[in-house]
């Protein structure tokens, strides 16, 4: 099962999630059972393949996954 990064995090304040980009508090939450547990200074969002949130180091290597502006100069789509 692979991790990725999501944009939140809980650093200024311990269960506080918020999204990092804009600061706002997350709304929305599908924790994986036990989680977030904070274990090791967890502070920082990802989630599994299988769609569950986990807290998790910040220092932490996972994969990402990237939004991108996608402007149709050939007019295929």
């Amino acid at each position: 099962m692979y991790r990725f990064w999501l944009d939140g995090r809980d650093v200024e304040s311990e269960n506080h999630w918020y999204w990092d980009w804009n600061a706002l508090p997350i709304q929305y939450s599908k924790w994986q059972s036990g989680q977030p547990d904070n274990r090791f200074d967890q502070d920082c969002l990802s989630f599994y393949t299988s769609g569950e949130w986990d807290d998790y180091g910040c220092n932490s290597r996972c994969h990402a996954i990237c939004e991108l502006e996608y402007t149709d100069t050939n007019g295929i789509i």
